[in-house]
C-alpha cells in the first residue's frame, strides 16, 4: 500500500475513468488504460495499479464484493465480460504484446484472477445490477440478464420505438437503471421501457415528450432523473414529468444527488455545479471525472488524478 502523510490526500499516478465505492469503504479507480487501483476510504493510501486484462474497460460496476467489467480492444477485436473478487488481491495478467501474439495464434486468454470470464463478440452498451441480476445491452444484439456468477438468466431482442425510428442511433441504449424492482431502459432518442428483472418481459414503454439526444443518465429515487445531452442536463422527477434544463460549458462526466442540500452535485468539463432550486457553479482547471462524499466532505477526482473539494 502506497501512502502519504497522515491526513494528506494521495494523488493518483493514473488518468481515472470511473470510481466505484466498495462495500468495505474503499474506492476502486478504473483508469483510461484499464488499470485498477484500490484507494483507501480516507483517500490517504493506494495500492499498486493492476491490469487483469490488457485493454481499456468501457463499462464496470461493483456489487457483492465483486468487480464486474467489460474489457474491449477495437484494434485487436477482442472483448471480455468478467467478474473479479475484490476481497482478494487484484493481480495483473498477460501483457498487450502477449495478447496480440495469442490472437494471431488463435489463443483465448481470459481476465486474470476472474471468478468467471466470457469472450464477447458484440460491444456492450450499458449494464446495471439489482438484487443479484445483471442486465446489459449488446450492440445490435439484444438485452441479456446474468447472475453474479456469470450464468445466463434470460435474453430478449432490443426494444423498438416507432416514434423515433427515423432518427440516427435513436434506439441505441444510453442507460439501464434499477427502478421499482425492475430495470428501466433508456435510449439515446428518448425511448424508454420498464422490463421485468426476472423475465425480461416489457411491463411498460414510451417516448419522452421532449425530444432529446441522451448521452447518459443518472437516477435517484428521491430526486428523479438527470439526463445528459452534450453540454446540457435535463432534470425531471419522472420520465413523463415536467423538465428543467441547465447549460454547461462542456460535457458532464458525473452527477450524484446530495440529500442534505437537495441538489445534484455535478462535475465535468472544467466546471463543477450544484443543481437544485438554483444552480451554483465554479470553474476548474482540469476535467472532473467523479464527485462523491469522502472524508465527510464532497470531493472531485479530476483527469490528472488529483482530488479537490466540490462546491460547499
Amino acid at each position: 500500500m502506497i501512502g502519504v502523510g497522515v491526513g494528506e490526500i494521495v494523488k493518483l499516478a493514473v488518468s481515472p475513468h470511473r470510481v466505484h465505492r466498495c462495500g468495505d469503504g474503499r474506492l476502486l479507480v478504473v483508469d483510461v488504460d484499464g488499470g485498477l487501483t484500490m484507494v483507501s476510504g480516507e483517500l490517504e493510501e493506494m495500492e499498486q495499479t493492476e491490469f487483469p486484462f490488457p485493454t481499456p474497460i468501457s463499462h464496470s460496476m461493483v456489487c457483492e464484493q465483486q468487480f464486474i467489467g467489460y474489457w474491449i480492444d477495437h484494434e485487436l477485436l477482442t472483448a471480455r465480460l468478467a467478474g473479479i473478487a475484490i476481497s482478494e488481491n487484484i493481480e495483473s495478467g498477460i501483457s498487450r504484446a502477449e495478447l496480440r501474439t495469442s490472437k494471431a495464434g488463435r489463443g483465448n486468454h481470459h481476465v486474470h484472477g476472474a471468478r468467471w470470464s466470457h469472450a464477447m463478440d458484440a460491444e456492450l452498451m450499458q449494464m446495471c445490477e439489482y438484487d443479484g441480476v445483471i442486465c446489459f445491452a449488446l450492440w445490435k444484439r439484444g438485452l441479456y440478464a446474468i447472475s453474479l456468477d456469470g450464468t445466463e438468466i434470460w435474453r430478449r431482442d432490443l426494444m423498438l420505438w416507432g416514434e423515433i425510428a427515423g432518427f440516427p442511433r435513436a434506439g441505441e441504449i444510453s442507460a439501464i437503471v434499477a427502478l421499482e424492482g425492475n430495470f428501466c431502459i433508456l435510449s439515446r432518442g428518448g425511448g424508454w421501457a420498464m422490463i421485468s428483472r426476472t423475465s425480461g418481459d416489457i411491463i411498460e414503454k414510451g417516448v419522452l415528450e421532449r425530444p432529446q439526444l441522451i448521452d447518459r443518465a443518472f437516477y435517484n429515487q428521491n430526486a428523479g432523473w438527470l439526463l445528459v445531452s452534450e453540454n446540457e442536463v435535463v432534470t425531471l422527477p419522472q420520465l413523463q414529468g415536467d423538465a428543467s434544463t441547465a447549460v454547461f460549458r462542456g460535457p458532464v462526466s458525473h452527477a450524484v444527488w446530495d440529500e442534505e442540500k437537495s441538489a445534484w452535485r455535478i462535475t465535468g468539463w472544467r466546471q463543477d455545479a450544484m443543481l437544485g432550486e438554483e444552480m451554483n457553479f465554479t470553474v476548474r482547471d482540469e476535467i472532473g471525472v467523479h464527485v462523491g462524499n469522502h472524508r465527510d466532505d464532497w470531493y472531485v477526482l479530476d483527469n490528472s488524478g488529483t482530488w479537490s473539494k466540490h462546491l460547499q
